[in-house]
Order: structure tokens, then C-alpha cells, then sequence
């Protein structure tokens, strides 16, 4: 179920960006899955990037990919305008969540970080 409401996310992010050294970190993983997806670079994703990404990972992760979902989920979140990185950001940590309630910053860095080597085919790695 969606909640829509962000005491749904229980991952807590930095506040502020994270600092170009951090790509490791949770925010830097999710800012390069962010870029990963957003294929024509225009800083927002469109409901084909949305959806291609999340049948992509879904698959890798051996889940149901549900095309009807995920439109809803794109449209939901469109509502208030396109979706960028902070949009994103908020709605894969509320979704990690989801399937892993006990998950802290170190698993979902984890997680996103197989997210981005599904869609890239390679490893993410502190060094870009």
C-alpha cells in the first residue's frame, strides 16, 4: 500500500547534499541510480525511465513487477510536479522501507547500491 506520507519513510538522509567526496555514501549511491535512470539527463524522470527502471530492478531483485503499480506510483508522485532527485530520493528510501523495515542507512546504501549495478551493469565504486 502506498502511504504517500513521509512519516513513511523510516531511513533517515543527511538534510544537506552530500559532499562531492561521499559518493559512497547513501545520498551519493541514490543521486548516481538518480542519473542512472534519468537516461536523457534532463534532471527529471519520465514515466518511461520510471517504469523501465523499476521492471529492471524488480526482476534483478526476483520481485513481481506489477506495470499498473508502478504507473500509479509515477503518477502519484507527478502530481505535484516533476520528478527530480529529492522526490525520488524520498520515494525509494519510503520503499526500501517497505521491504526491508529493520534496514538502516548501511543497508539501503547497500541496496541502492544494487539497484545502480542492475541498471548500469557494473559496480558503483567511491571513485565514480
Amino acid at each position: 500500500s502506498r502511504s504517500g506520507s513521509p512519516a513513511g519513510a523510516k531511513v533517515s538522509r543527511p538534510a544537506s547534499p552530500a559532499p562531492a567526496s561521499g559518493e559512497d555514501t547513501l545520498d551519493g549511491l541514490l543521486r548516481k541510480l538518480f542519473t542512472a535512470i534519468d537516461k536523457n539527463g534532463n534532471g527529471n524522470l519520465s514515466i518511461e525511465e520510471f517504469v523501465e527502471a523499476q521492471e529492471v530492478c524488480l526482476a534483478a531483485r526476483g520481485e513481481h513487477f506489477d506495470k499498473g503499480k508502478e504507473v500509479a506510483d509515477y503518477f502519484d508522485m507527478t502530481m505535484s510536479g516533476p520528478i527530480i532527485f529529492g522526490k525520488f530520493s524520498h520515494w525509494w528510501l519510503e520503499r526500501f522501507s517497505d521491504r526491508c523495515p529493520t534496514g538502516d542507512e548501511e543497508a539501503a546504501a547497500k541496496a541502492c547500491s544494487e539497484d545502480l549495478k542492475h541498471l548500469t551493469g557494473k559496480v558503483p565504486s567511491a571513485a565514480g
